[in-house]
């Protein structure tokens, strides 16, 4: 129902286009993945990378399948939990305490660091710290996680409160990730 609801509120071109620019990112998404799993396996447990990726492959192919979507999903809200709790309760306060807080990372980086527009910035014009802007805040929202809030939202009004706080949490997110 939810599918013919967005087909009727974005039209089928709408649908087409998302679906193509799904299909890049899960395979830019796949690829990593692959890449990632392997690569802890392989150190872990010191098989041969092509092992790695066929066993991993193989236990995110039977989650899949037995779990359906629900499945995913859930593994996507654990992986949201731990990665919020790593950044802002573990990584951001422990980086900034052994750091000496924004006084000692100032003191170390020096005035520059922190004149993010000007002559005398961190080695950064303003259309690159633009560019890193669009590139680290908003090209983060496309994502499947975005395409499917939006599509399936039971109305506007909750795909728009969905995306603004999507942005708004990867802008914390990144924030987060400069100052460590």
């Amino acid at each position: 129902l939810r599918q013919r609801d967005a087909r009727l509120r974005y039209g089928h071109k709408a649908i087409g286009a998302s679906s193509i620019v799904m299909l890049a990112y899960t395979i830019f998404v796949s690829v990593t993945s692959t890449g990632a799993y392997a690569t802890v396996l392989h150190v872990l447990l010191g098989w041969d990378r092509w092992l790695c990726i066929v066993v991993g492959g193989g236990v995110v192919l039977v989650y899949s399948v037995i779990g359906g979507m629900w499945s995913i999903t859930l593994a996507d809200q654990v992986q949201f939990i731990i990665k919020t709790i790593g950044i802002f309760a573990l990584m951001l306060p422990f980086t900034l305490s052994k750091a000496g807080g924004f006084d000692g990372i100032r003191e170390r980086m020096g005035d520059q660091a922190f004149n993010l527009i000007g002559d005398k910035n961190f080695g950064a014009d303003p259309q690159t710290i633009l560019t890193w802007f669009v590139v680290f805040t908003l090209g983060l929202l496309i994502g499947q996680d975005i395409w499917q809030r939006v599509f399936t939202a039971r109305s506007p009004e909750v795909a728009r409160w969905g995306g603004a706080a999507a942005g708004i949490y990867c802008i914390f997110y990144g924030a987060a990730g400069a100052v460590i």
